[in-house]
């Protein structure tokens, strides 16, 4: 948060731009690690049957922040100037010192430092129905620790090589699609005849909608299958980015954009949900984070590719079926992980048999 909140406060002072994309660089290794260690954290200190509405719910905040930005973006350059814009990225800065205090060590962090009796206060509250005492020793799975060690490895052992590949490709596919968007959306709203102002609220009502869609896949996806959900989200999502370019009222496109944010940017923040429950908690921030790096390079292409297309003055309709064939790619790949693999059917597996024993 702080390599974030200062480089991107930095980013405003800069004059050439060098120094502007070294400081937009360094700003993104920051936001690059916080949405990893977030998944992971919430995804450890979660009950397995809410997991994934908490996590979504958390990552709702990204679109509540894109919201923030659009409202106030355009009162800011227009008073004080663009540096403004960058300016204010320092204000998160001042939440430091109550997160250090407030959010909790991973709990195998914890267990390499002997920190017991932390441990015992979260096991007891995270499992109310075991009895633990003052004298009870906390100890690690021989296999988790050994993971532990080798967490790159262990992303393509016991099973999940093609499955994380798989999960690659959905990120790619997925951050294609909202990197396009928040790259163009602006300007694809501006070719088809709006102003400004206009278009901004096309970006408020995007993001409102990735908050809608993140929470409902979150809630759905503990109801049913999240991998299910996701491949539904992705459809939808590359259905709505067609219906885009061909909607001509202005009262549908709203309706439309709504549903592309809740399909676009909502599907790629549950697809850090569901990459934080396939993957064990010993490796879950290594399996999210280099899910999320992977997946940086659809988000690296997508502007460029997108841009030129825009440079070809092709037709409207034709720019935002591009952006929707990623939507299909993206549901093709989340269909060929094999969720047996993942950690929640394993946990709920071991969970029956040990039911079926007693």
């Amino acid at each position: 948060m702080a390599l974030f909140s200062v480089f991107t406060a930095a980013s405003g002072f800069t004059d050439s731009p060098l120094t502007f994309s070294i400081m937009r660089f360094i700003a993104g290794l920051g936001i690059g690690g916080v949405l990893p260690i977030c998944t992971a954290q919430m995804g450890e200190f979660s009950p397995l049957k809410v997991r994934t509405r908490l996590v979504t719910i958390v990552f709702a905040g990204y679109s509540v922040g894109g919201i923030l930005v659009a409202l106030t973006g355009k009162q800011l350059i227009e008073s004080y100037g663009w540096q403004y814009v960058f300016y204010v990225a320092v204000l998160p800065v001042v939440l430091i010192p109550f997160i250090l205090k407030s959010m909790p060590d991973s709990i195998g962090f914890m267990l390499k430092q002997g920190r017991q009796d932390e441990l015992k206060i979260i096991a007891r509250r995270l499992r109310p129905d075991l009895v633990i005492t003052d004298d009870t020793q906390l100890v690690g799975n021989p296999q988790v620790i050994s993971a532990q060690d080798k967490p790159v490895r262990s992303l393509f052992l016991e099973g999940r090589g093609y499955s994380t590949v798989m999960i690659w490709m959905a990120f790619m596919t997925g951050l294609f699609m909202v990197y396009a968007l928040n790259s163009w959306l602006t300007k694809l709203m501006a070719m088809a005849g709006f102003s400004l102002g206009s278009a901004l609220n096309f970006v408020i009502v995007f993001n409102l909608g990735s908050i809608f869609g993140a929470i409902l896949g979150g809630w759905l996806s503990d109801k049913f299958s999240i991998k299910h959900v996701l491949v539904v989200f992705y459809v939808v999502g590359a259905v709505a980015l067609t219906l885009l370019g061909y909607t001509r009222s202005t009262e549908l496109l709203f309706v439309v954009v709504f549903i592309v944010g809740a399909s676009t940017l909502g599907t790629q923040l549950l697809a850090y949900a569901y990459a934080g429950d396939f993957y064990p908690s010993t490796i879950r921030s290594t399996g999210v984070g280099f899910a999320s790096g992977v997946g940086r390079v659809g988000a690296i292409v997508a502007p460029v590719l997108i841009g030129a297309l825009v440079s070809m003055a092709l037709p409207l309709e034709q720019n935002f079926m591009a952006i929707a064939l990623a939507g299909l790619v993206g549901a093709v790949a989340v269909t060929m992980i094999n969720q047996s693999r993942s950690d929640s059917a394993v946990v709920r597996k071991k969970a029956t048999v040990a039911h079926e024993l007693t």
